[in-house]
């Protein structure tokens, strides 16, 4: 039994060709352990034992090889645009603490470059500008590169065939969709599915409230969560029956 936190990949792997039945505890479902004022190995193992044996462990699912190389790449993809996007905001807050508006409609494409060259800024603001347009010129072309092995990886995946099939959904949605979601078929119905990947209200029957789409939960991956952003404007959700369809 393992819990699903850092480095647990090899364990299980090294486990599963032993021969042994490896079980995954979630995280979140023994986070109770963690304001233990005594945490050893020992007591974490058996009260994970004694959980198990009670059949309420909450467990995670253990996702084969393959998918887990293209998760790794769509939560790489992730991590490089958040770093794109944060290099493109400190080029605005330099041009806004310059007093300087560039009239453009892509700041960073090809007029948008040749505006920045001749805006009028000097010393130390040039300088930063310069450095970070050199780092977002680096950023897009590792971008490029990762969608591009994302590609070749999934090319062949009925799935990813599939949900590009639902209106709004590109090849990067889909390969976030895939690679989070894995086996479809281990959600019971599209309802199970919906709430995994939080784009299903928060439920509270601790007081009479109305249930908000807007309320949604937090507790996914960062590449889940921004698959879940983007798909609120696409029918995702109504789709989602037929693609779980069994082909």
């Amino acid at each position: 039994m393992l819990e699903a936190t850092y480095g647990w990949y090899w364990a299980a792997d090294a486990l599963a060709e032993a021969g042994v039945e490896v079980h995954l505890a979630h995280a979140l479902g023994v986070k109770m352990f963690s304001y233990r004022q005594v945490k050893t190995d020992e007591r974490g193992a058996a009260d994970l034992a004694d959980l198990l044996r009670m059949g309420r462990l909450a467990e995670a699912w253990i996702a084969p090889r393959d998918v887990r190389e293209v998760r790794e790449l769509v939560r790489y993809r992730h991590r490089l645009l958040g770093a794109r996007t944060s290099a493109k905001a400190q080029v605005h807050a330099v041009l806004g603490k310059a007093g300087i508006q560039v009239h453009v409609n892509h700041l960073f494409g090809r007029a948008g470059a040749e505006r920045l060259a001749r805006a009028g800024l000097h010393g130390t603001y040039r300088l930063r500008v310069d450095s970070l347009l050199r780092l977002i010129a680096f950023l897009s072309a590792e971008i490029a590169a990762v969608e591009k092995q994302t590609c070749r990886l999934l090319c062949d995946d009925p799935g990813y065939r599939a949900v590009q099939a639902i209106p709004g959904i590109g090849p990067v949605l889909a390969a976030v969709m895939v690679a989070e979601i894995g086996d479809v078929h281990r959600f019971a119905s599209p309802a199970k599915l919906c709430s995994w990947a939080a784009v299903a209200g928060v439920r509270c029957q601790v007081v009479p409230v109305r249930v908000s789409p807007r309320l949604i939960s937090r507790r996914s991956s960062s590449s889940s969560s921004w698959f879940r952003d983007r798909s609120s404007a696409t029918p995702v959700a109504s789709a989602l029956p037929s693609f779980m369809a069994p082909s």
